[in-house]
């Protein structure tokens, strides 16, 4: 067993993150098409492989802008972003909603400005580890008309270009980012925990309402996903899609002579927006209205539209947590198949955390290898003077298992089990992301019974024993080793859930269309899942 590294978030005071080491995307048709089959280039790209090998060249930044050009030209807006021949749409929904804040953009940026070595460093919180990812202004563009194939921005600027290559090169190539949920980007892009509401199995739409208005005040970051039917495109709605989800109002109609909800989206393309009721055409919007919501009849992808259709055409709503005075401490680890594992959380600041239990992303796979993850468990226990109380327990098979929790002033143990599928999986890491730096480190059973005496009548075990996983429990599967009056039980609603809680990653179908032949695209979510 080895641990390595601690690591902060990049708007934390001082950061520590670690150099990425992974295969660069050098110029090459393989760093974009990767280790994808024929079949899937033609169904992710809509294009054949001889399309990359023959009409694609690679270009230095300074052979695609004309004149000067920046790493952020004047102010980052969420307009500069434009989505290209790659259904990565959920990335892009993600970082125009993190752009609406400019800082946290720029934060990800340890190289601002442009070089002549044409060298660039980003940060990406790669399997729950802060890290620095290295690339260089070497892009995929089109033989005939020198831009970009993928990603691109309005002005001649760099930032989405480079963010869009980073989230590429840690996953091993551009067709292995192709089709997900926003959730991904916006954990590995700001440490925070992304919460999501699925609108099928939604009966209190006021919850929901509230989490958005909650959302904006809090300056969270939003994001929506619709549903795959093509008999959204008459209602100018891509199917399979991600938007941004920018703001929630309550307005006056005065046709009905009543209060409406209505939501403010974005759509990445910088095109194709809603049409109906409330649109940016509709003639429910007084002059007064329209100044005051900045409501103007232009395409650029924002769009409003009332909240009861984007239940009905909606089918997930994600929310990242994100709080910009938040510290964000890891640690690297390993272990075997079930084997127990305790990390020691000593706290110095009462108030909020959230800790995550992280794997490797699928994406690092081959499609065909349909690679799953494993079941992890949680139990987060705290250590008074006389005993051990159990806190919050859970289960879940996701990329991220989390515990959200209201903590004191004391010293905290986490005990985490993972039930691995394969034997080549060994390593993930703890990570804490809350109102202070936590110096995680991992101990075992021993030394914690030193320290302080276990309270025998909390378990069922003596204080000699490990405290031992049920085979035969399911998500309770510590109240076997704690007595469950003394702890409090994770109390998440059964409509909402953490990315990383009471869910299955391994089953959700993604947001995964490009903005070229949109009009066309036959969506295949489960295939074009990663």
């Amino acid at each position: 067993m080895t641990t390595r590294g601690n690591s902060t978030s990049p708007y934390s005071p001082q950061r520590k993150p670690e150099p990425f080491i992974g295969q660069d995307l050098f110029p090459s048709y393989e760093s974009i098409i990767g280790d994808l089959s024929d079949q899937e280039i033609l169904k992710i790209f809509k294009k054949e492989k001889s399309y990359f090998v023959n009409d694609v060249v690679w270009l230095r930044a300074s052979q695609i802008f004309r004149g000067v050009f920046k790493v952020f030209e004047d102010k980052i807006e969420p307009n500069d972003i434009l989505q290209g021949g790659l259904g990565d749409c959920y990335l892009l929904a993600a970082l125009a909603s993190l752009a609406e804040k400019p800082e946290r953009i720029k934060d990800l940026f340890l190289t601002q400005e442009p070089n002549k070595e044409g060298l660039y460093q980003v940060l990406v919180c790669n399997r729950g580890i802060w890290q620095v990812v290295t690339v260089d202004d070497y892009f995929p563009c089109d033989r005939r008309t020198k831009k970009p194939i993928f990603a691109k921005s309005n002005r001649n600027e760099l930032w989405v270009l480079l963010l869009e290559k980073a989230w590429a090169k840690i996953h091993g190539s551009y067709g292995r980012i192709s089709g997900g949920l926003a959730l991904e980007c916006l954990r590995d892009f700001t440490g925070a925990p992304t919460m999501y509401y699925t609108t099928a199995d939604f009966r209190n739409e006021e919850e929901i309402w509230m989490s958005i208005l909650d959302g904006e005040e809090k300056n969270f970051v939003m994001t929506c996903s619709t549903l795959s039917k093509k008999d959204l495109k008459e209602q100018s709605l891509v199917p399979g899609h991600a938007y941004s989800l920018l703001a929630a109002y309550v307005v006056w109609d005065r046709k009905s002579r009543s209060c409406v909800r209505i939501v403010m989206l974005r759509n990445p393309w910088g095109k194709k927006e809603w049409d109906k009721a409330w649109s940016e055409k509709s003639k429910s919007w007084s002059t007064e209205q329209r100044k005051l919501f900045k409501v103007e009849d232009k395409e650029d992808g924002i769009f409003f539209m009332p909240f009861e259709e984007l239940l009905k055409h909606f089918r997930m709503i994600q929310i990242c947590k994100v709080y910009d005075h938040y510290y964000y401490s890891s640690l690297e680890s390993t272990c075997d198949h079930k084997q127990q594992t305790i990390f020691h959380l000593p706290l110095r600041e009462a108030g909020n955390y959230f800790i995550t239990i992280n794997q490797e992303s699928k994406r690092k796979h081959p499609r065909r290898d349909n690679y799953k993850y494993s079941t992890v468990r949680i139990a987060l226990i705290k250590r008074t003077d006389d005993y051990f109380e159990l806190i919050k327990e859970v289960q879940a098979t996701d990329r991220e298992v989390c515990i959200d929790a209201d903590l004191e002033i004391e010293d905290y143990f986490v005990f985490v089990r993972i039930d691995w599928n394969e034997e080549r999986n060994k390593e993930f890491s703890i990570s804490s992301y809350g109102v202070s730096e936590v110096d995680i480190q991992e101990t075992d059973l021993e030394s914690l019974k030193k320290a302080k005496t276990v309270d025998e009548s909390l378990s069922p075990q003596s204080a000699d024993s490990e405290i031992e996983f049920d085979e035969n429990c399911s998500k309770n599967q510590f109240s076997d080793s704690f007595d469950s009056s003394s702890s409090s039980q994770d109390n998440s609603d059964s409509n909402s859930s953490y990315y990383n809680s009471n869910s299955n990653y391994n089953n959700r179908n993604y947001d995964s269309d490009s903005s070229e032949d949109n009009e066309n695209a036959d969506l295949d979510s489960d295939f074009l899942g990663v």
